[in-house]
């Protein structure tokens, strides 16, 4: 009796989102969604304004010989001639990157902030403009926040992308604002 045993990883996958000029080793990198995918990739970042690629290291994890992946209009091709994405204003942005054959596709979506607001929030009165922010200071994807809540007193988690006042019950949000109030 023979007995084959292969081990994968339970790492993730990574894709470097690269600003023109710069190294892919060193650029912000966003997650394939679990470690048994290896087509579709999201994370949060910090970016700064310019034109940027998506790279997918080589089998040996590093960035030698890359796939390199540009786009326009959501949609992606693969090669070093492809159109950069164009990041016009610094920021955290949500991105995202499918590479599945056929359906090459990507987003880049802007967030001015995450945070918590409302009654149970200890020195803060209810309303976006006391909005607590969240950090991702690794830039791992995990948002984090420390902040004194009041016993019984509700609060709610937001992205906040748009001007507006978020204060009363219920919540009412602009048509068309791109705000998300959980």
């Amino acid at each position: 009796v023979a007995l084959t045993v292969t081990g994968y990883t339970t790492t993730p996958k990574e894709l470097a989102f690269v600003k023109d000029l710069e190294s892919p080793t060193n650029a912000p990198k966003i997650l394939s969604s679990s470690f048994d995918k290896v087509d579709d990739f999201e994370g949060y970042m910090y970016l700064e304004p310019g034109n940027y690629k998506f790279y997918m290291p080589d089998a040996c994890g590093d960035f030698s010989t890359p796939a390199v992946y540009g786009g326009s209009g959501g949609n992606l091709e693969e090669g070093t001639s492809a159109p950069s994405i164009n990041v016009a204003t610094a920021g955290h942005y949500y991105v995202t990157a499918d590479l599945t054959a056929g359906a090459l596709k990507y987003t880049v979506q802007y967030y001015k902030a995450f945070g918590i607001y409302g009654l149970g929030v200890k020195g803060k009165s209810e309303g976006v403009q006391n909005a607590v922010p969240m950090s991702d200071d690794t830039n791992s994807n995990v948002w984090k926040i420390t902040f004194d809540l009041f016993k019984g007193k509700g609060f709610k988690f937001k992205s906040n992308d748009w001007i507006g006042d978020l204060s009363g019950d219920p919540l009412s949000v602009p048509s068309g604002a791109k705000t998300i109030s959980v």
